[in-house]
């Protein structure tokens, strides 16, 4: 887990944050950088996986607004939104943003009263497989 960077495409979300989706462009990183800044944290799980196919590879979707010049309008979209923690570079061959978010490292988890946490770990009957292993699985 790692926490206060940005969780993009498959999220679980907190209701209790004041923040909603917003815009067109960026919309799960600029959800993040708005509650990042009001104090509370993000947790990105490396464990599980959406089979969510790659932007731009299949037609339909959010694919018409990254064609053209869109990938420099996505980039300039969130530097508006965060000009504090944003900056527009040229990287994979096209326009991206860059996020700063060092200064959110001191955002920290707070358990709710009365809540303890048990010792040791608890992989909650999650096995971890290989894709051949879960494609073959019922």
């Amino acid at each position: 887990m790692i926490l206060n960077t940005r969780v993009y495409s498959c999220c679980l979300f907190n209701h209790a944050s004041p923040h909603w989706w917003r815009g067109i462009y960026n919309d799960d990183t600029d959800l993040c950088l708005r509650n990042l800044k009001d104090g509370w944290v993000t947790a990105l799980f490396v464990a599980f996986l959406a089979a969510k196919i790659a932007t731009m590879r299949v037609k339909g979707g959010n694919t018409p607004i990254y064609q053209s010049n869109g990938r420099w309008l996505m980039a300039q979209s969130l530097l508006h939104q965060h000009p504090d923690v944003t900056t527009v570079i040229w990287r994979w061959n096209r326009w991206q943003h860059l996020v700063d978010y060092a200064r959110f490292r001191a955002n920290a988890l707070k358990l709710k009263p009365g809540v303890t946490l048990p010792e040791g770990s608890d992989e909650f009957g999650m096995v971890l497989r290989t894709p051949t292993e879960v494609s073959s699985t019922p």
